[in-house]
């Protein structure tokens, strides 16, 4: 979420800033290039909610529904040149908008969901804050032959019994 925002949400500033906090953060490496020895390796995940995700969040917490999406393996390179930094951001978010279509629940305002998301210590869909962000989805700004694909996985479909 916060790289997300610094890309496209912080001005001209915004993608030097996303940068530094994949650089130092999540590969753990200082301005000097040093690592930081970190036992382990910080693992950056996304989330795709449920298709009855705000019916169910207004009810209980969402959190074990879904899809988890990981996202290191997206942003990673080993060149030094890390020029195309946002443009590998803004794919990864294309991407995962089209593999996994979010439509705003009707009759139900965003605040209420928000805070039902922090009542119930539940995921908040990526939506939320890319919507302002990023481009709306299309056929031109979801494909980049550098990257992987994000797979379209199925959602499964749980028993009233595992509720």
């Amino acid at each position: 979420m916060l790289i997300e925002i610094c890309v496209r949400g912080l001005g001209p500033d915004g993608p030097a800033l996303a940068k530094k906090i994949y650089h130092h953060l999540i590969e753990g490496v200082g301005d000097d290039d040093q690592s930081f020895e970190f036992k382990e390796r910080v693992e950056l995940q996304s989330w795709a909610p449920p298709e009855n995700w705000a019916d169910s969040l207004l009810k209980g917490p969402v959190d074990a529904s879904g899809i988890c999406i990981s996202v290191n393996s997206y942003f990673d390179w080993n060149e030094k040149d890390r020029s195309d930094f946002p443009t590998r951001v803004e794919s990864f978010v294309a991407q995962t908008r089209c593999a996994h279509p979010f439509t705003h629940p009707v009759g139900i305002p965003a605040s209420v969901l928000v805070l039902a998301c922090i009542f119930h210590r539940s995921p908040l869909p990526p939506e939320f804050w890319r919507n302002g962000l990023f481009e709306p989805p299309t056929k031109s700004n979801s494909s980049s032959p550098s990257l992987q694909k994000i797979p379209k996985l199925k959602r499964k479909k749980r028993s009233k019994s595992s509720e």
